[in-house]
């Protein structure tokens, strides 16, 4: 039952996200002013016939850069400097093209240096408490005591473990988790997390991981966490914080168990503390975790990442991090998130305070609640809120100020947490409405209190400590007064303020795309019903539960018949700079019949697309179906991203075009692999050339180069740390082209490749400084 069961294992801390921004589109609706004031001589002379032109440096459809007018030699040191925009209204400002951090490989470490000196030196994601059962809670040596000593030696070790995706405990560095978008167009839910490993490990002691080879240094282990992928992009989960800043978003991923995989003590503890009733076997260990608050060092001081790009330097993104691992049972799907009762925005909402920085409407400040999804566990009389994105925080500093850096890096493992403390929304109500009786509505009934101070009995609270202390998980005791099992099982829950108002009010149907991130290739006159997500061809199903179980095809024909069957409506995916004029509309419209439902979808063009599933009969604020691309409410419809890959025809290059490993001709130079492949990563990726420059073709004419460029880009190395690239976007026919070439390589041998490639000179220049 994932995060709802128990024992649980509560996590928290700071997250350090290392992404590239170059690709990021950001600035898109602003344009490039053809000169600064009083004239700019850095320009070039057609500089003008850019001006016109959205400042986006990536063209995310073919996988290429635009570069302004700018040669190799000169798009890197131009996109990491100032640049004079005009925003729509003739408002001029100056932004760096490549935004705030040019030089991140898309890394992702829960340990890791203060990257200010401000604070702790250390950052790490430790335990915060280990949850035996709905109101027992251990978080320190002292709460022990409450235990029998065999209890003791079970729960102590967990008691100051810290969390990471390490590959090697005693190496910081060696972090395998990566956050990539599959759409890099707006402020899309598409981010995906790759990782190899989940660890716990209190000092020396291994709780949970990948064991590992001591000769070849490789995992013994094939059971790798799954790719995870963004559900829910809360961007008002702050009111004094915007952008990014401002957002948040959870993930889940699960991690079986093999041989291979050191488990004994999280066994142990899973074991002891099984919920009674409980009998299927654990298979593994799921993972459910949110990041928000998550701030560049100097994202508002331009002038000093100016100054970190000139040394190659990093400037990450740095977050707060909350998460729960429990037990992942038989028979468990191994969903995009944990399935129950799903809570959505209702017609309560609450101003946001005056002065404040959150993601609002400035003429109309209002902000809503984000979804919860809650699971009733009738042996054990309780309800549980997975609330972990939900309630907001308020930060009590400036989040534009230059000075964020030195306040932002506070000892995050105290639950007293000074600077970002969760909002007073005073005492909510959570309510059952029971289904009606003939032609009689029962009044509502109260299930339980939320408070946002310490909780009494037989309450919660949604407060900051039981925030970081209980993983976002609210459990509520069921006393069954004044309502039944049945009514329970087929009522509504909403959760109201202290005025009587919803704030979240239930949905009856629970929808995921149980993968929502997805990559095709390009084929013009085909359709594709297999998908990428994380490396083998799969389909695409939709998973639909009702009143928290999985809908029965009789339901959904029931549902059918009453008009109010789902809808999957297809979008092209807007750019930014487009979203309210073109591709309004839908593509197509395709009404789910049977609950077997699998994605399709033409593949003619280079697109990323976005399906959306919505619902006939229901308004478009409880998820109905909807008009325009710009109406979609990605806080009720599950959406999913398909990325199709642009494909050309490089069968000119192969001494065989119909070979099924074709190898490259005489024509297949450095200077073809660098124009269809390597420049658009050489310019919008430099860490990508941190270790062999992907200019330099002197690197490039080695056997031994040639074999790791056939491992580092082979389909089965996709969900893995050392996939290349990183991005996830080289197409079929690129990789097929830059499989020819490293097979000529290793068919001429570097002598004759070198004479096969006469200019060794560096296209463009290496402008970073390695680390």
């Amino acid at each position: 039952m994932s995060q709802f069961d128990f024992p649980r294992i509560h996590v928290r801390g700071l997250i350090n996200i290392n992404v590239g921004t170059a690709n990021n589109d950001d600035y898109a609706t602003k344009v490039v002013a053809p000169t600064y004031e009083g004239g700019n001589p850095d320009n070039p002379p057609d500089m003008a016939s850019y001006s016109k032109l959205p400042l986006r440096l990536a063209d995310t459809d073919q996988v290429q850069p635009t570069t302004f007018g700018r040669s190799d030699n000169e798009f890197q040191t131009w996109a990491s400097q100032k640049v004079p925009v005009l925003s729509s209204n003739g408002s001029q400002s100056e932004v760096l093209p490549a935004e705030w951090n040019y030089f991140g490989d898309m890394g992702i470490k829960l340990e890791f240096a203060n990257p200010t000196g401000q604070g702790p030196g250390s950052c790490k994601v430790v335990v915060a408490t280990v949850q035996t059962a709905p109101s027992q809670f251990i978080g320190s040596a002292a709460d022990l005591g409450s235990l029998s000593t065999p209890d003791q030696g079970v729960v102590e070790p967990f008691l100051g473990a810290t969390f990471s995706f390490k590959k090697r405990q005693d190496d910081p560095d060696s972090s395998t988790a990566m956050i990539i978008d599959c759409s890099q167009e707006g402020s899309s839910q598409s981010s995906q997390i790759f990782c190899e490993n989940l660890m716990l490990q209190n000092g020396g002691k291994v709780l949970l991981g990948r064991k590992l080879d001591m000769m070849s240094g490789q995992y013994m282990s094939q059971a790798m966490p799954d790719k995870a992928s963004t559900l829910w992009l809360n961007f008002q989960r702050n009111l004094n914080f915007g952008g990014p800043g401002g957002a948040s978003g959870s993930f889940q991923t699960v991690m079986p168990f093999d041989d291979g995989v050191e488990a004994s003590a999280l066994l142990a503890l899973f074991e002891r503390y099984r919920p009674a009733g409980e009998t299927r076997a654990i298979r593994g260990v799921v993972f459910r975790y949110n990041m928000f608050r998550v701030q560049a060092p100097y994202r508002y001081d331009l002038d000093k990442t100016m100054e970190v790009f000139a040394q190659g330097g990093l400037n990450p993104g740095i977050g707060q991090f909350v998460g729960t691992l429990a037990p992942w049972y038989d028979g468990d799907d191994d969903e995009t998130y944990s399935m129950g009762r799903l809570l959505i925005p209702g017609p309560a909402t609450f101003l946001m305070p005056s002065g404040g920085h959150g993601n609002a409407n400035p003429e109309n400040p209002t902000f809503s609640l984000a979804p919860l999804v809650a699971r009733v566990n009738t042996n054990l009389k309780v309800l549980s809120l997975d609330a972990v994105n939900t309630f907001p925080e308020q930060y009590t500093k400036d989040p534009t100020a230059k000075q964020y850096a030195t306040d932002a890096y506070h000892d995050d493992t105290n639950p007293d947490d000074t600077y970002n403390p969760k909002y007073n929304l005073q005492t909510l109500t959570l309510t059952l409405t029971p289904p009606a009786k003939g032609d009689i509505t029962p009044p509502p009934v109260t299930l339980g209190t939320l408070t946002f101070e310490q909780a009494p009995a037989g309450a919660a609270s949604y407060g900051t400590q039981a925030y970081y202390l209980r993983g976002g998980m609210i459990d509520l005791p069921l006393s069954f007064q004044g309502y039944s099992v049945d009514d329970l099982a087929e009522g509504s829950l909403s959760l109201l303020n202290s005025q009587g108002q919803a704030y979240l009010v239930e949905n009856e149907l629970m929808i995921l795309g149980r993968r929502s991130t997805l990559y095709t290739e390009q084929e013009p006159g085909a359709v594709a019903t297999q998908f990428n997500f994380n490396g083998p061809l799969v389909p695409a199903p939709l998973t639909v539960w009702r009143k928290g179980k999985p809908m029965t095809d009789e339901e959904y024909r029931k549902l059918v018949a009453a008009g109010k069957g789902l809808v999957v409506q297809e979008f092209l995916l807007n750019p930014i700079e487009l979203q309210g004029s073109t591709n309004k509309y839908p593509l197509a419209n395709y009404d789910v019949a049977t609950l077997d439902f699998q994605l399709s979808t033409p593949v003619d063009k280079a697109s990323t697309k976005i399906f959306v599933v919505t619902q006939k009969g229901v308004s478009a604020e409880m998820g109905g179906v909807i008009q325009e691309q710009d109406d979609i409410n990605m806080m009720v419809s599950p959406v999913l991203y398909v990325r199709i890959l642009p494909n050309q025809d490089f069968s000119q290059y192969y001494e065989e075009p119909s070979a099924a490993e074709p190898v490259g001709n005489s024509t297949l130079t450095f200077g073809v692999i660098y124009e269809h492949i390597f420049r658009n990563y050489f310019l919008l990726y430099p860490a990508m050339s941190q270790v062999v420059p992907l200019n330099n073709p002197q690197d490039w004419l080695t056997g031994d180069m040639a074999r790791r460029i056939l491992t580092r880009i082979s389909p089965q190395q996709w969900p893995n740390y050392e996939y290349m690239p990183r991005t996830r976007d080289l197409s079929r026919s690129r990789r097929v082209l830059l499989e020819a070439w490293a097979r000529r390589i290793l068919a001429l041998g570097a002598a004759e490749a070198a004479k096969a490639n006469p200019n060794p000179s560096p296209i463009g220049r290496r402008l970073y400084v390695p680390r």
